[in-house]
């Protein structure tokens, strides 16, 4: 049973680099109110949240990294905290 607060992590998730961005985008979360994206060099730490991009529904557009970069997204019930997350695919301009 789902309990309170408590929502999936983003699937069905596709990222691209168009033209000078990065675009990440994934199917609506049921019952999410909001998304976070966090970004790291190092597929297994330091990720911080990346406030670089613009969110527009399930997607987010930012400049494109100018070396490889790790992406994950997390949805929420609220507006403050990201809740379950998915690991994305490297993104990279080499």
């Amino acid at each position: 049973s789902r309990k309170v607060g408590q929502v999936d992590a983003p699937q069905n998730v596709a990222i691209s680099i168009t033209g000078s961005n990065v675009e990440i985008s994934w199917g609506a979360v049921g019952y999410a109110n909001s998304y976070k994206v966090f970004s790291s060099d190092n597929p297994y730490s330091g990720f911080l949240e990346d406030t670089s991009g613009t969110f527009t529904g399930e997607s987010w557009s930012a400049p494109a990294p100018t070396g490889k970069m790790f992406y994950y997204v997390t949805a929420s019930t609220d507006t403050v905290r990201g809740g379950n997350s998915s690991l994305y695919k490297p993104a990279s301009r080499d």
